[in-house]
């Protein structure tokens, strides 16, 4: 069964266009060296944002969580408020195989 990280965010005002190419250059690869690591989807509504990455495991989401994400999440402090609040999920079916 596939597993997610699902991360709430505030962008902060004025960085929109600036989150959005430092997350595609600088996190995005970041994330595709992590073993396990599927996909990321990066949803935004206003200067509310959601990150959802997909892993192979729980396994290896927990190991990019105490391994990179904290560097990931220190870059990031320049372009969002406070701190994100992660929340780990299981993925019981997606169709996300099918659009790849």
């Amino acid at each position: 069964m596939r597993f997610a990280r699902k991360v709430d965010f505030t962008i902060k005002s004025g960085q929109e266009k600036e989150f959005t190419r430092f997350f595609e250059s600088k996190i995005a690869p970041i994330l595709q060296k992590q073993k396990g690591f599927q996909d990321e989807l990066v949803l935004t509504a206003g200067h509310q944002a959601t990150a959802i990455s997909l892993w192979d495991t729980r396994q290896h989401a927990e190991s990019y969580d105490k391994t990179a994400y904290p560097q990931v999440l220190e870059s990031l402090k320049p372009f969002i408020e406070a701190t994100p609040r992660v929340q780990a999920c299981e993925v019981p079916y997606t169709t996300l195989h099918a659009i790849v």
